[in-house]
């Protein structure tokens, strides 16, 4: 397929630079998916283009480092700082969607003055690629025995008693479950939106909503993230923000690519693809806080 920046364009049927611009502007689109909090609190880092696989190793002190109170004699070696021999290994996978935009629809469209072209196919397929790719992100594949943040068996984890008269104390109770290194950061709580809501619970004595609390006296902001209503309904993340927590490894970027099929379908076919890799370093300090429950209405 050709590179949609290095069309070769064909007298008759060749797209316009305007409506090539048009097909590029929705890959950069932010509103076309809502609820989506992978990209939102993942940072990305780029990776070179063609790794099937981009590891990662941790720090750590060495194992001949028998000094526990931290203090060196004079005159000795000091205790060395090394890598863990151990690499990590974060697959790099594809996601991608097909289309076709039939070439009446172009031809249409430049009959009638002022008649944008319609997107509707590549608008759907990066709607799905955002959807598997957040997916991917909190959730892994169970085909390919890959975690995610969310299912990452390492996670700290903490039970819900209070969620649907008193989030505040959970979560409250639910930071305790992470080491003394996160105290003191900001963090994110994501959930789905029927969780999510239960932070709007007034207190009876001061009338505010925990919401206010749970972001002013605790610094955690919740993000809505739909896949958690299909995937963990009763189940809630709690992770301190940071790269050094975790990083979306990406070797390219979402693009498109574009050709035309004469002899086929008279159409412009193309596919909508990115290719990344989750990297979940700091799996410990990731709280999986499970049964919440909210009221059902009558």
């Amino acid at each position: 397929m050709k590179q949609i920046d290095s069309l070769q364009y064909d007298a008759v049927n060749a797209l316009t630079e305007d409506e090539i611009r048009v097909i590029k502007d929705v890959v950069f689109q932010k509103d076309l998916n809502v609820n989506l909090a992978g990209k939102t609190l993942i940072p990305v880092r780029q990776v070179p283009n063609g790794l099937r696989s981009a590891g990662f190793q941790r720090v750590r002190t060495s194992e001949d480092d028998t000094i526990e109170d931290g203090i060196v004699a004079t005159c000795t070696d000091f205790p060395s700082i090394s890598v863990d021999g151990v690499e990590t290994p974060v697959p790099i996978q594809q996601f991608g969607r097909s289309f076709r935009i039939p070439n009446k629809d172009i031809l249409s469209s430049r009959m009638t003055p002022g008649m944008p072209l319609d997107t509707t196919y590549v608008e759907s397929a990066k709607m799905i690629v955002d959807n598997d790719v957040d997916r991917y992100v909190w959730f892994g594949s169970t085909r390919l025995g890959i975690e995610g943040i969310q299912n990452n068996s390492a996670n700290a984890t903490y039970t819900a008693t209070t969620w649907d008269t008193d989030p505040y104390s959970d979560l409250r109770l639910a930071l305790n479950e992470m080491d003394e290194e996160f105290a003191g950061r900001n963090y994110a709580f994501i959930s789905s939106r029927a969780n999510i809501s239960e932070m709007y619970i007034r207190d009876s004595s001061t009338g505010d909503p925990m919401l206010k609390w749970i972001k002013e006296q605790l610094s955690i902001t919740p993000y809505i993230d739909k896949f958690f209503e299909a995937y963990a309904p009763n189940e809630g993340l709690l992770m301190p923000l940071g790269k050094d927590i975790a990083e979306i490894r990406q070797a390219e970027p979402q693009q498109v690519e574009l050709e035309y099929r004469s002899a086929h379908h008279r159409a412009w076919e193309g596919i909508l693809f990115e290719e990344m890799g989750i990297a979940h370093y700091r799996p410990e300090a990731c709280v999986r806080i499970d049964g919440l429950t909210f009221p059902v209405p009558v």
